[in-house]
């Protein structure tokens, strides 16, 4: 066995590795999450016969052996192999190389830790010897191997248990990074807009704004990417400052909190009364008559306006959403989206509905306030619209207003296959189902 390549640097932080006679290791703890019901999320690798062995379990090691034993999800582990295995040389099997899962644990989590792990032809103890107090990060899910047929809500729960007890993540620390003039006093809507990866369609919401009347609106950009802080607002401060002079302002998250903590930190920083929670990609036309529109129609017993969302090519995304049982994702309940891919329905008046997308809701402080912001949820940008939708309609109707009508190109800021994917999003439907039973 040669071993070339280097291993991810961080993880080795936290190693804690089986070797073989030989002295080459053979399995590796790389890192423990604690989770709030005193069980670990344990992420590693292991090397096995020709890379085959059947499931890999793991289970506490206790005096009377009495710990039950949780099987593993499998994750496909590159850098492993290249390391030992190189790049073109790849034995059968050995894609497959890492494991992510829940361990239940009796009692007290004082390290070391110990722990058994089992496959159909071999057995590995290990210890664990750092245990991270903090959330498990989405980054844990990528690779993830998971056979089409075992994507059941069965096969899923395990996911979907350590997404529900993973240690609440701390929220960002914002900072106001840029701010134009204009923004003299608070605005009659301001538009909160969320930033992640990508921020090619905003050049349209700044053209859209200095087209408003003074006073009309004004925009809060919240930057939830370190990486791309810098040349962000830079970007803005030299495009609005030369050529809109929009107001609006930058504020920068000091880590990633997410899609509902850029919003909260976008409408708290606000003393608007109206929030427009607005999707980075989603393109507006006319801005100040589409808001005035949408503004016409909150009022008492209103708690919510949505514009009508339509694909680039004209085909209608999103007015309005439902949960609903997908025909080909038995057992799940996820938010549907009637009518969608289709062309636009010819309604001419606005309508209630029983969800709104968060790409584009216009509501108000008081509203925002009573439901406590935008809810959290595991992870980036998945579910939280349905949860805030919930909550809103508890103080007043949902309305979509079919006389406005913007595109919006989405997912530009969000690839999934590189947060776990299909089988990811799903344990978070079933996170969801609970909370909106909680709900109930």
């Amino acid at each position: 066995m040669t071993r070339k390549g280097r291993l991810r640097a961080w993880r080795s932080k936290l190693d804690a590795t089986v070797h073989a006679d030989d002295g080459a290791p053979t399995l590796s703890i790389d890192a423990c999450w604690l989770l709030d019901d005193g069980s670990l999320c344990i992420d590693g690798w292991c090397l096995t016969t020709a890379g085959k062995g059947g499931d890999l379990r793991v289970r506490e090691v206790r005096a009377d052996g009495s710990a039950p034993w949780s099987t593993l999800f499998r994750k496909h582990r590159p850098d492993v192999v290249e390391h030992f295995f190189g790049v073109a040389a790849s034995p059968p099997g050995t894609a497959n190389l890492g494991f992510l899962g829940r361990v239940a644990m009796s009692g007290a989590t004082d390290v070391p830790v110990h722990l058994e792990f089992r496959n159909d032809h071999e057995t590995w103890r290990a210890s664990v010897w750092a245990i991270l107090a903090e959330p498990v990060p989405e980054e844990a899910f990528q690779d993830l191997a998971i056979d089409p047929g075992t994507i059941t809500p069965s096969g899923i729960e395990p996911l979907a248990v350590v997404m529900q007890h993973s240690l609440p993540k701390p929220l960002p620390a914002a900072t106001t990074a840029y701010e134009h003039a204009s923004v003299m006093k608070p605005a009659q809507v301001n538009i909160v807009v969320p930033v992640y990866g990508d921020f090619t369609y905003l050049r349209n919401l700044l053209l859209a704004l200095a087209c408003a009347a003074p006073g009309q609106a004004e925009a809060s950009i919240v930057c939830d990417d370190p990486r791309i802080a810098d040349v962000l607002v830079t970007w803005t401060r030299e495009w609005n400052d030369a050529v809109y002079a929009a107001p609006v302002r930058v504020l920068v998250h000091d880590r990633n909190g997410g899609f509902a903590s850029a919003c909260n930190t976008g409408w708290q920083g606000s003393h608007c009364d109206r929030q427009l929670l607005l999707n980075s990609d989603v393109i507006v036309d006319s801005l100040a008559a589409d808001i005035a529109h949408l503004s016409d129609l909150l009022v008492d017993g209103v708690a919510a306006v949505a514009p009508v969302l339509l694909f680039p090519d004209g085909s209608l995304q999103h007015d309005g959403m439902v949960m609903e049982e997908p025909v080909h994702l038995p057992g799940f309940t996820l938010p549907g989206h009637p009518g969608k891919g289709q062309a636009p329905p010819e309604r001419t008046r606005p309508f209630d509905v029983e969800l709104l997308t968060g790409a584009a809701i216009l509501t108000t402080n008081s509203v925002l306030r009573a439901v406590g912001g935008v809810p959290q949820v595991f992870g980036r940008g998945d579910f939280e619209d349905v949860l805030l939708s919930v909550a809103m309609a508890r103080h007043g109707r949902l309305i979509v207003d079919p006389g406005v009508r913007w595109t919006h190109v989405e997912g530009v800021s969000y690839d999934r296959d590189l947060h776990g994917g299909l089988p990811v999003t799903l344990a978070k439907s079933m996170v969801i189902a609970d909370r909106l039973a909680a709900m109930s």
